[in-house]
């Protein structure tokens, strides 16, 4: 009699411990969602993986520049309105790709499709 109840719970401790309820800290982490528009305004350059200086495009020749990306889905697509002055297309260049969150300070873009 006591065998038969002992039995259920026996199974149930056993399936619970066998879970792998351990997330990725990705997982446990909802800030690093992206998604949405995102406007460039300036690059971050660096000098042997260290930042030293923030160019802001409001203080480069072209101050009209504009460089857009959208994420959604692990998808993006950036646009940008600067036209070279060799190339043959009439605007700015575009992409289209998958992209993968590999940390909150890092992502890894993959461009599969692109014009300009």
């Amino acid at each position: 009699m006591k065998f038969r109840f002992l039995f259920p719970i026996l199974i149930i401790s056993v399936l619970i411990s066998c879970n792998d309820s351990k997330k990725s800290s990705l997982e446990n982490d909802e800030s690093i969602n992206l998604e949405g528009f995102w406007n460039r305004i300036g690059t971050i350059q660096l000098v042997n993986g260290v930042p030293v200086d923030t160019l802001l495009i409001k203080n480069s020749d072209n101050p009209d520049f504009k460089q857009i990306k959208t994420y959604k889905n692990n998808n993006f697509v950036w646009l940008n309105n600067a036209k070279d002055s060799l190339s043959p297309w009439k605007g700015g260049a575009g992409g289209y790709g998958k992209f993968e969150i590999n940390s909150k300070d890092s992502i890894t873009e993959s461009i599969s499709h692109g014009t300009g």
